[in-house]
Parts: C-alpha cells; sequence; structure tokens
C-alpha cells in the first residue's frame, strides 16, 4: 500500500527537521503534477473474451506501477512483472482486463473525496465500458480498492448488467474492518496540511470505522442473495511490512481487520504491499491466485462439459438421405424466418390446405428476419418497444424445426451468435418428457440428456440449482424443441413431468418450436414473437446445390428443371426434399430428363425403394440395379401396398401424423402379411420419419413430406381407378376406427373440387397410363360444376399440367381456349384474373388472352402475373418480350416487371432482360425500371452472373440513371451475402466489388468498403482498387479542403490497415501518399501504421517512406500528425534502424522527431547499444537527442545504463533526458556508487538528477538515505 511508504518516509523526513522539506516538497509536487490515467484503462482486450477480469488498486496508489512485481533476469538485472499486462493475459488469453485508475494521492495536494464517489464512478465508468459486450466480471481489489469495489456492487442494485453478471470478487487485503495504519496517515496529513494534504479518505479506513460497518451490512444484504453464483475470496497478509529493507511497520492489515463477508478466507505469504505483485508464473502465491480466478468459471463446469460432447462440429452435422453425414457450416444455409401470414393460416384445419403450401410459395412476401436479428428490439403498432425474450418459432412437419435448433446452437458455439446477450445455449428437445427417468425434476431432465456418464448426479444437481438462480437464468438461452410432442402433459395427471414442463416454459429467454397447431397456454407468459419457418429461399437452394452437389454439370440440371415446375420450387425450400433431389441427380439418369412434378417424384421413390430394398431384403445387388420403375413391387410388393394404404388412408381422415392408436387400427384392421411389423417396418423406410421418441411406442410417424404423401396416395387411387376395384380406407373419425370403401369414381366426384386432393389430382394424370388420360378429363368434365365455375378451370389447368405429351390429351387445345375466354370474363367481372396468378396457366392460353385483350384487360393480365412472381416458361417469356414494342410505356413497364418478378430467373428471361439493357435504342426509362424492379424484387433472391455484369458497368452512370443507393440493395445485398458467408471471396464477387469501387457513387463505394473489413487476405485486384481509390479522392480533396471524402478515406485505409500482406508496389504507393494535403489524419495514422507494421517492408518503400520523413521534419506544424501517428505505430526493425541513423542528421528538427518516434518504442534492444554510443557524442545535441529516444525503456544493456549514468554530468538538456530512462529501473552496485558520488557534485543540477535516480532504488542503505538528506540539507543552506 503506497500510502504506508509514504507515512513512514515523511514521519522519518520530519524527525530531521522542517529545514528539510522543502525540497521534498517540489519533488512531490512535480511527481502530482505529471499526468495520471483516470478512470478504466483497457489493458487486455481479446475479440473472442469470454470473461473480464476487473482489478481495483489500493489509496494513492499508481496505476501501473502498483501491480508490478520484480524478479531476476539471466544475466542478473531486475526485472519487472506487470500482474495484468504479462501475468493474467498469458493464463487467461479469454479474459478482457481492465484497471481502474483513481488518483487517491493523499499526501499532496489530495483531492477531497470520499469512498462512495469513487464506487460511484467506477460503477459509471463501467456501464459506459461495457454497452457492447457484457460480459461475466471478476473483480480484484487491492487494499482499499477492495471497498471501492464493495460500494460499486452495493450501488448497482439488484437487476441489470454488473448485479447479474458478476462472478466473483478477489480481496487482497482489504481492510473490512479497518487499519490502525490510518490513524498514522491521518495524524501526518493533519501537520503536512500546508502540502495540500486530505485526510479524508484516511479517517474512513480507521479500525472499526462506522462507515465501513455500514458499508460491510450494505454487501452482504446485496452480495447473499445471489451467493449461488457469485464467489468471494478474501486474502490477508501474513508477513509485515519492512521499509527501507530493516525497519518493521508490522502488518498493515492483519486477519481481523480483514475479516469480511467471503465464502473462503486464506492468508497469503506476501507483506501488504507485495499481495498485488509476483514475480513471474512460478511464483507460488501467484499460482494460487490464478487458481482461485479459474475456480471461479467451475459454476459453469456443466454447461461446458455439454459443449464438449453433445455441441461438436460431430455431433450437429445434418444426416442426408444417403446416411452420408455433413458439416452444418458446408452444407445448411440459414432457414428464413418469416412473419406469420395472417389469421387464414393461422385457423386453417387442415394440413392438406393449400395455404400450407402458400407460406413457402410468397417467402418473398413475407417479413424476413435474419438468425442474428431474433432477439432484436421492434416496435409494436401501438408504439411500446419489445425486447423479445420469449419465442415462439412454428412449422409444419419437415420444414427443419429441428435442424433450425442445430443451426442455432452451432452459430452460437462457433459463431457468436448473439454473443453479449447470452452465456449458454441448452438444447433440449422436449419429447424425452415422455421416458420415464426424466420425470421427477430438472435435474433429473439434465441428468438424462446431457450426464449420464460423467458426474452426472453432480453435474445436473449443479445445473439445475444455477438455472433457478435469477442472474444464471437471466444469461441463458434454452430450446424447447417440439412443444407438439408433449403438449397434452400440461394438463396431464403425471404431477412431475407437468411440473417439469411448467418450469422449462416459465424460463425467461427461451425459443419454442412446435407444429402450427400448438398454442402456448394461457398460463405462461405470451410469447414476444411469433414466427414461422419455411425453409429455404431460393437463392439459397442455388447455395446448397452448390455446395453438395459436386458436379456442376448436374447442378445446371437441377436449377434448369426447377425453374419449369412452381411446385418443386416450393418443395425444395424444405431441406430434406432438396437433399431427395439431389439423391435422384446423384445416379446417371435415362435420356429422358422428367419433365413433370410426377416423374420427379416417380425417380426420388424409385431411387429411394432400391435403398430400401437393400436394406430390408438383401437381394442380389446387380439385378436390383438393372430393374426399371415397374419392376420394383417385385422386390417389395407388400411395402408398398402398405406404404399407399397408409397414405390414402390419413389424407382421407385428415391425419399427417401416424400415432400409436391409428398403427393399432391398422395393424388389426388391414394388417401387414405376416412377418412384417408396423412400427419396425415404418422406422425403416426412407419415405418416413419417426418422432426421435426413445420410448418406441410412443412415437408418431410422418412422411418425408406432405407431398409424398400425396404421391403415394394418389398410386393408391390410380392402381383402383385402373382396376375399377373400391378404394378401402380406415375410418378414424367414427367412434371407433372401422374398414370402409367407395367406388373410385364416386370418390373422384365427391373430391374433386376438395382443395386438400388437389396434389393428388395432379399425380394420378401424371401416373394414369396414357391410354387412360382422357378418360379421367372426362370424368372431371362431367357432373354438377362448382357454383362459380373457376375451381372447376382450376382443376383442368392443374391436371393439364401433368400431361406429358400433347399426344396424350387431344382435347387440350379446345380447353386451352376456354380458359382464355374465362381469364378475360374473370377480369371483366372481378376486375383481376386469379387464374393468370398460377405458373400452370398453358402458355398458349396466355398468348391467346394477350391478342385477344383490350388495353386494361392486358395490363391486368401483366399485373397479375407480376404480383404473384410465378414461373415464366420460354414461351411465356417470348411473350412478354412481345408486349416491349407496345405504344403504351404503362403496359411496357408491366411486362418489364412480370418478367424480372420471378423467384428464379430462366436462362430466357436473363437473355430477354439482357438484350433490353444493353440495347441502345430502347427507351431509357424502359431501362431504369429494369434496374429498379431487380433491384427492389431480387434483394433475397440474387442475380444471375450474366445479368449482373450487365447492370453494375450502368451503376455509376449518374447522367443517364438518378436512383440512389438503395436501389442497389439487391447487388449490393448478394455481395454482402457472399462475402459473410464465405472465408474466401469468389471471383463473381471480387469482379462485382472491384466494379463498385470504380464507377460506384460515394455510397455504394462506402458500402462496398465497409463490407471488406472482415477480410485480410484480400486479392490483389481489390487491393489495387482500393489504392487506386485512395488516390482518387485524396487529389479530390486537396482541391476542396481536407475533410472532403474522409469517410471514404478512413474506410479505405482501414481496410488496407487489416491486410496481412500487402505487395511492394502498394507499399510505395502508399509512402508517397503521406505528403498529400488531401489526405486526413485517420488516413495517414492507417497508413502509417501498415508501413511501420510490414516486417518484409521492401528497401524501396522504406527508402521513400524516410524521404516522406524527412520532407515532414521541415514543416513542423504540417508534420504533426505525420509524428503522432508514427510515434503511436508498432513500426518495423528496417525502420527503426533508419531512424536511428537521423539521429545525426544535421537538422535538429528531423533529429528530435526521429528520437520522440523511437522513445514510444517498445523494443530497441538491438539498437540500444548504438544509440547509447550516440549519447556519448561529442556534440551535445546528438547528447541530447539520443537520451530522448532512450525514453523509458524497460529494458536496457549494463553497458548503456552506465552510459547513461555517466551522461548526468554533462550538458544540462542532456543531463534531463538522461534521466528518464534510469528512473523506476533496478540499477547495478557500481550505478549505484557511481550516482551516490554524483551527490558530493558542486553542481546542483547534477546533484539533483542523482538524487531523483537514486529515490527510485529499492532497499537503499541507511548510508545513502543520510548522503541524500545531507544534499537536501545543503540545498536548504544555500537556499
Amino acid at each position: 500500500m503506497d500510502w504506508i511508504y509514504s507515512i513512514t518516509f515523511l514521519i522519518l523526513v520530519l524527525s530531521s527537521g522542517f529545514a528539510l522539506i522543502s525540497p521534498i516538497v517540489k519533488k512531490s509536487r512535480r511527481r502530482v503534477g505529471q499526468h495520471r490515467e483516470d478512470g478504466i484503462l483497457i489493458i487486455h482486450d481479446p475479440p473472442d473474451a469470454e470473461f473480464e477480469i476487473v482489478a481495483v488498486p489500493g489509496l494513492g496508489s499508481h496505476p501501473e506501477h502498483t501491480w508490478e512485481g520484480v524478479t531476476l533476469a539471466g544475466d542478473g538485472s531486475r526485472k519487472r512483472v506487470h500482474l495484468l499486462r504479462h501475468l493474467l493475459p498469458n493464463d487467461f488469453e479469454k479474459a478482457r482486463i481492465v484497471s481502474f485508475a483513481h488518483n487517491t494521492n493523499w499526501l499532496v495536494d489530495g483531492a477531497a473525496q470520499t469512498a462512495d464517489q469513487l464506487g460511484k464512478r467506477l460503477l459509471a465508468y463501467l456501464v459506459e465500458k461495457r454497452q457492447g459486450r457484457r460480459l461475466p466480471i471478476t473483480f480484484i481489489g487491492h487494499s482499499f480498492g477492495g471497498i471501492i469495489i464493495k460500494k460499486a456492487l452495493c450501488e448497482s442494485g439488484d437487476s441489470g448488467d454488473i448485479p447479474i453478471n458478476t462472478r466473483g470478487i478477489i480481496f487482497l487485503g482489504t481492510p473490512h474492518q479497518g487499519s490502525s495504519a490510518s490513524r498514522w496517515g491521518a495524524a501526518v496529513a493533519s501537520l503536512t496540511g500546508f502540502l495540500g494534504s486530505d485526510r479524508t479518505l484516511l479517517l474512513s479506513l480507521q479500525s472499526h470505522s462506522s462507515y465501513l460497518s455500514d458499508l460491510e451490512d450494505s454487501f452482504r444484504g446485496w452480495v447473499l442473495p445471489k451467493s449461488p453464483h457469485i464467489k468471494v475470496i478474501s486474502f490477508h497478509e501474513s508477513k509485515p511490512t519492512y521499509m527501507f529493507g530493516w525497519l518493521s511497520i508490522g502488518h498493515i492489515v492483519n486477519r481481523n481487520e480483514a475479516l469480511g463477508y467471503a465464502g473462503k478466507s486464506d492468508s497469503i505469504d506476501k507483506d501488504h504491499s507485495g499481495m498485488n505483485k509476483f514475480s513471474g508464473h512460478d511464483d507460488p502465491q501467484y499460482i494460487r491466485l490464478k487458481r482461485e480466478i479459474d475456480n471461479l468459471g467451475q459454476w459453469d463446469k456443466p454447461y461446458k462439459y455439454i459443449c464438449n460432447k453433445y455441441y461438436t462440429n460431430d455431433k450437429l452435422k445434418i444426416v442426408r438421405l444417403s446416411r452420408e453425414a455433413l458439416p452444418l457450416e458446408n452444407c445448411y444455409i440459414n432457414l428464413a424466418i418469416v412473419a406469420k401470414l395472417g389469421k387464414d393460416v393461422e385457423h386453417q384445419s387442415s394440413p392438406f390446405s393449400r395455404y400450407s403450401r402458400l407460406e413457402v410459395e410468397t417467402l418473398a412476401k413475407g417479413l424476413q428476419i435474419k438468425l442474428k436479428a431474433l432477439f432484436n428490439s421492434f416496435e409494436e403498432a401501438n408504439g411500446r418497444t419489445i425486447e423479445p425474450r420469449r419465442i415462439l418459432i412454428r412449422g409444419r412437419a419437415g420444414v427443419g424445426k429441428t435442424t433450425l435448433c442445430k443451426k442455432i446452437v452451432h452459430d452460437f458455439i462457433y459463431c457468436k451468435l448473439w454473443k453479449g446477450l447470452f452465456d449458454r445455449v441448452l438444447w433440449i428437445p422436449l419429447r424425452i418428457l415422455k421416458e420415464e427417468k426424466s420425470r421427477e425434476s430438472l435435474g433429473s431432465l439434465f441428468s438424462y440428456i446431457y450426464f449420464t456418464k460423467y458426474d452426472g448426479a453432480i453435474l445436473a444437481e449443479n445445473l439445475w440449482r444455477a438455472m433457478e438462480d435469477n442472474a444464471y437464468s437471466a444469461k441463458s438461452l434454452l430450446i424447447l424443441d417440439g412443444l407438439d410432442e408433449v403438449s397434452e402433459l400440461l394438463h396431464s395427471s403425471e404431477e412431475s413431468k407437468s411440473r417439469v414442463l411448467k418450469q422449462l416454459l416459465a424460463m425467461p429467454n427461451v425459443i419454442i418450436t412446435a407444429r402450427p397447431h400448438v398454442i402456448l397456454p394461457n398460463e405462461f407468459e405470451k410469447a414476444d414473437l411469433e414466427l414461422e419457418t419455411i425453409g429455404f429461399s431460393p437463392n439459397q437452394v442455388h447455395q446448397y446445390l452448390d455446395r453438395v452437389v459436386k458436379d456442376t454439370v448436374k447442378v445446371e440440371e437441377i436449377q434448369s428443371f426447377l425453374g419449369k415446375h412452381w411446385l418443386l420450387q416450393s418443395l425444395v425450400r424444405i431441406p430434406i426434399q432438396l437433399d431427395a433431389l439431389c439423391l435422384i441427380w446423384s445416379d446417371d439418369l435415362d435420356d429422358d430428363m422428367p419433365e413433370t412434378m410426377t416423374a420427379v417424384y416417380e425417380a426420388i421413390s424409385e431411387r429411394l425403394w432400391k435403398k430400401d430394398i437393400l436394406r430390408l431384403k438383401n437381394p442380389d445387388e446387380y439385378r436390383l440395379a438393372a430393374a426399371s420403375p415397374s419392376e420394383i413391387p417385385t422386390f417389395i410388393e407388400d411395402e408398398i401396398q402398405l406404404v399407399e394404404f397408409l397414405a390414402f388412408t390419413g389424407i382421407r381422415n385428415n391425419i399427417i401424423d401416424f400415432q400409436r392408436r391409428h398403427r393399432k387400427a391398422i395393424s388389426e384392421l388391414a394388417p401387414p402379411r405376416e412377418g412384417i411389423v408396423l412400427d419396425q417396418l415404418l422406422g425403416e423406410l426412407s419415405f418416413l420419419r419417426a418422432s426421435d421418441s426413445a420410448d418406441v411406442p410412443q412415437r408418431s410417424y410422418h412422411f418425408i413430406h406432405l407431398t409424398f404423401q400425396e404421391f403415394f396416395a394418389a398410386w393408391y387411387f390410380k392402381r383402383h381407378w385402373e382396376s375399377g376395384e373400391n378404394l378401402e380406407y380406415i375410418d378414424f373419425q367414427s367412434d371407433k376406427p372401422k374398414i370402409c370403401s367407395i367406388r373410385p369414381v364416386e370418390f373422384l366426384e365427391e373430391n374433386r373440387y376438395d382443395i386438400r386432393y388437389d396434389v393428388v389430382w395432379r399425380f394420378t394424370v401424371g401416373l394414369i397410363e396414357p391410354d387412360k388420360i382422357p378418360k379421367f378429363f372426362k370424368q372431371i368434365e362431367e357432373g354438377r360444376l362448382d357454383l362459380l365455375g373457376y375451381r372447376h378451370q382450376q382443376l383442368v389447368m392443374h391436371c393439364m399440367s401433368e400431361v406429358r405429351t400433347p399426344f396424350e390429351l387431344q382435347s387440350r387445345p379446345e380447353l386451352e381456349k376456354r380458359l382464355s375466354g374465362w381469364l378475360l370474363l374473370e377480369i371483366d367481372f372481378k376486375g383481376f384474373p386469379l387464374l393468370a396468378r398460377e405458373s400452370d396457366f398453358p402458355d398458349e392460353a396466355l398468348r391467346s388472352a394477350l391478342n385477344r385483350s383490350s388495353k386494361s384487360q392486358k395490363e391486368a393480365i401483366l399485373l397479375s402475373i407480376e404480383e404473384v412472381g410465378r414461373y415464366l416458361s420460354n414461351t411465356a417469356v417470348q411473350v412478354l418480350k412481345e408486349t416491349f414494342t407496345d405504344t403504351e410505356p404503362h403496359t411496357r413497364s408491366l411486362a418489364i416487371r412480370a418478367l424480372t418478378a420471378q423467384p428464379q430467373l430462366s436462362e430466357h428471361t436473363v437473355e430477354a432482360t439482357i438484350q433490353l439493357l444493353i440495347d441502345k435504342d430502347a427507351d431509357k426509362d424502359d431501362q431504369e425500371i429494369v434496374i429498379k424492379d431487380l433491384a427492389r424484387e431480387r434483394q433475397d433472391l440474387g442475380l444471375p452472373e450474366r445479368l449482373r455484369k450487365a447492370i453494375i458497368p450502368l451503376i455509376g452512370d449518374a447522367h443517364k440513371y438518378a436512383y440512389d443507393h438503395s436501389e442497389l440493395r439487391a447487388i449490393i445485398d448478394e455481395v454482402n451475402e457472399a462475402m459473410e458467408e464465405q472465408s474466401s471471396l469468389s471471383k463473381k464477387t471480387i469482379t462485382t466489388l472491384v466494379t463498385l469501387l470504380r464507377s460506384a457513387t460515394d455510397t455504394v463505394q462506402y458500402e462496398a468498403i465497409m463490407k471488406l473489413r472482415q477480410h485480410s487476405d484480400l486479392p490483389e485486384e481489390i487491393v489495387s482498387a482500393l489504392v487506386e481509390l485512395l488516390e482518387d479522392v485524396a487529389d479530390n480533396a486537396s482541391n476542396f479542403g481536407p475533410n472532403k471524402h474522409s469517410t471514404v478515406q478512413t474506410a479505405v485505409t482501414s481496410v488496407l490497415y487489416h491486410q496481412s500482406n500487402l505487395s511492394h508496389e502498394t507499399g510505395i504507393t502508399l509512402a508517397r501518399l503521406v505528403d498529400n494535403m488531401g489526405l486526413t489524419e485517420a488516413a495517414m495514422k492507417n497508413i502509417i501504421g501498415m508501413l511501420a507494421e510490414h516486417l518484409n517492408t521492401p528497401e524501396k518503400v522504406i527508402t521513400e517512406f524516410i524521404r516522406q520523413f524527412r520532407e515532414m521534419g521541415r514543416d513542423r506544424v504540417g508534420s504533426r500528425p505525420f509524428i503522432h501517428s508514427f510515434a503511436l505505430s508498432k513500426i518495423s526493425k528496417e525502420i527503426v534502424r533508419e531512424l536511428v541513423k537521423l539521429l545525426e542528421d544535421a537538422d535538429w528538427e528531423v533529429r528530435y522527431d526521429a528520437a520522440d518516434i523511437l522513445s514510444h518504442q517498445e523494443d530497441l534492444s538491438e539498437e540500444a547499444n548504438a544509440i547509447e554510443a550516440l549519447a556519448r557524442s561529442s556534440s551535445a545535441g546528438i547528447q541530447y537527442t539520443a537520451a530522448v529516444a532512450l525514453g523509458k525503456r524497460s529494458s536496457l544493456p549494463e553497458q548503456t545504463v552506465r552510459g547513461l549514468v555517466q551522461l548526468l554530468s554533462n550538458d544540462s538538456n542532456a543531463r534531463s533526458n538522461a534521466a528518464e530512462p534510469l528512473k523506476n529501473r533496478s540499477l547495478s552496485i557500481q550505478s549505484r556508487r557511481t550516482l551516490i558520488g554524483l551527490l558530493k557534485d558542486d553542481n546542483p543540477g547534477i546533484r539533483t538528477h542523482a538524487a531523483e535516480v537514486l529515490a527510485w532504488q529499492p532497499s537503499l542503505s541507511s548510508e545513502t538515505i543520510c548522503a541524500i538528506l545531507v544534499m537536501f540539507q545543503d540545498m536548504n543552506r544555500s537556499d
């Protein structure tokens, strides 16, 4: 404790007489006048910090030296070791380490302040500095610093950042009950009032003061309720304090005085001042401190075990249908999460409703929310701001809710998702609650999920108790996956399971996943945000294909095929369906590429059936591989019939989840052939998925997607339609399940307009034999039509889309003509054509309607096509191109918008758009419409490369287009997404960025530059474009003033600064830029940092750099920003050597600036001898600058130290600068003797500087102290 040294030394001096005070007063005032840091000092701040150490020093302590211990180096010299800068950062690499610097000097010019004020200041500084990252905190308080910490924590209250995140407090010699030594200090302060002494803080530290007693009571009241997660450790000194190495003054804070609330109290083998000073990593007392800091993190040991055991990359992999496991970061792209589409969706009773597909058809229409923004605040319609912490995410079977959970866990652990908001995430599959062993408590649940093999009971209990603590749970996010699977437990008679589920749902931070029908009960706090997960966006589908399908030809084939089938586009947004499509393309297909949706499902089912046959039947593989689709049933006929019956029964009863009671009825009423166990079979088929419950009988099964259930139901209907046999199914809607039957024709008539069967009828047309197709259409046309006729036309249109060739349906022209007429009639009666919105509307019917339509009818048709963003076939694109020549501008603009609004742009659409963009004779307004519409419509869908290349050159063409930065959002967002998801930039992205940098407006340039900051290895093309841009804006700014384009300058140089490698040519160009008057100070600082830190700086760059330095040295006013930036940079060895040479320059300003820069460098070990030699130069000016360059080196060779000691007797300027490097340094015996000899020098200046250096030496002998006193006495007489 530095104030104790002050007391004792002052007592000694006072005993020698007040005549000796004068020089000490002068010296003390000089020290007080030195700049002292104040506030929070950030010592160590790693980007991936996991917790924070806040260190607070004692009364009157220097913010730096108080943490410094001493160790002996190999050469016998004494080396300083800093606890916060050297020791803790090495042992706790992921700790953010800060120190609270406070000026509590009380002897000379002491400020009248209290512990309360200091505690409040500490709290205010912490709150201010922790706005970004709110990490768990460990406080370390030495002596009076512990009192400041206690006051700050009491002021923080019971909620908010500090109390929630405080994990531990370590007191080092804190006088909780006061200190008897403070009485001596207060007495001395009373006698030295003329020095400006203040005794306020000393009086508050008296033994058993009422202030400390009240503070201790308050602290106990604050910490005890938080004791489960805040640990308090108190150390007291075991050694007495010695002054000057021989005068014992006893314990400054003895054991009784250090008593305060603590979970653990112990002594430490140090004196009071040494409790925060250590000699190195092997210091036994430091090892104890390190162990205690480490133990404070053990409260999260259960979670760390979970991360290491269950949240590994291997455990979070996605398993494809092929059973191949792929890493999540390689094969999975963020699921799109959108707001509810409206009440109509929420209250649809049937999962087979068309609205259940609408959620994947209209992705671009929803309010999309990125995963990282899930917990961002938002404003409700009533103006109230919501900080969402309880989020309900609904999604239908197979949509990827559980995969989304894996994504959240993965990004939280490995990508720092929601860093600062939560400290941990726990993924809990709720279906486990149905297991017998998980029902007792949260502890038993945690044990069952996570800790079955390793200290299960202890770790589970610790995690349970921690979750019951408000502070711990406030920083914990629970993912409760599958509420629909256990919702019945909320009102179950099994109290333990119901209680555990309710405890989980009541947690403050939860993401709950469930099927759409599940509603959170009213007894729980309602969800802050309700979302629905809908799968991949079209652009994400493309990215998935690029990553998973290795053959680029097959990728193009799949993308081309998807572009022709709108319902398949919806299908493949579900991850498992896209995987299935990739699976069939992984084999060589026949020459006949699938042309209809039915053909695709036939190909998928054939591939999956073959895989299942291999697993279930063990057949001849060669025979199976050669089998045609019609021969598949010969291998697995009974299983196929069972799947078809299951699918049809499910649709007939509106069932998608086949629960235990359904399977039991099927086994009893329509039993499979002997040898087939239904539950076992369903679990092994590729077409179905189980709920993953460990309790096999309690599992439910569903088809991997609803369309597969409809596909197999269509097969069931097709077989009976062609054979004429009745359709049999189980009726679950009666009181008791029973077998029912119905004629196929009767069933078709009864359900042909039911939306639940729309896809079934599509598949049926695609499956029945070609010669049976006319009969099916005839049956559809006969009978009673729907009331308005629209549904009938829609059914005909959908079924026509599955007819493979025109020859299979000779009535097609007549049906298309009728659809065309109906379309125009619909416009006349309703004002808007619903049929034209669908991709299935025949192209020839569309052409006919446009050719026959009036102006208003034509615009209505084009508007309907644009609104939905429906797929346009090649023929439809050609039809729209024909309207580009229309004389009406509005009609042309509608045609353009219809063309560009598609979710996926076909090659024909891209070609038509490019032709319009590059056509010199095209209407310029039409071209502008194209760019604006693409920017607006394709923010999340991406742009094909050819189309992007056609647009980018027009971005900077301001005289053509006056659109602003926001209208380029599609292009910029696409680049942003590519850069966020790729560790290296693709050629496409590079080309786009270079074009933006060279041709775009200032705003767009800045947007592009800012996205480059996360890349440290940019290609040379981009670096060159950045340097070129920097030269341009600097030259431009010099004409209009230094503030011109300052943001772009700063952004460019910031990107360049973080590059790991710069070419020689780039370095030379940047060195030349330094003297450009248009360069801002911030940009100059970044350039200097780049060149100064470059370890492989070529000679040409150094030469140019030093030339610029010499030139600037002749203009001290203009060079100050340069010199200041240079001085604060860590410069390379090559430049250091050049600067040492400049210490002998003829121009004294150049010498001084070089010395100033060198004095700020931490490591001059290789150049110290050369500088020391200059310090002994015959030139006083060179001596002076050499001494300045040496500065306050932490390590200097002994020869250099001796040279500096000798320099003390030289020129006065050199003498004063030579003294600085010698202070705060342990000197050899020889150097000390030289200094003691200088105390008798005739020159008072030499004597004063020698005394100043000696005053910093530890353990001075009594003879030396007397010599100093005698010197001061002589000085006093001379005065």
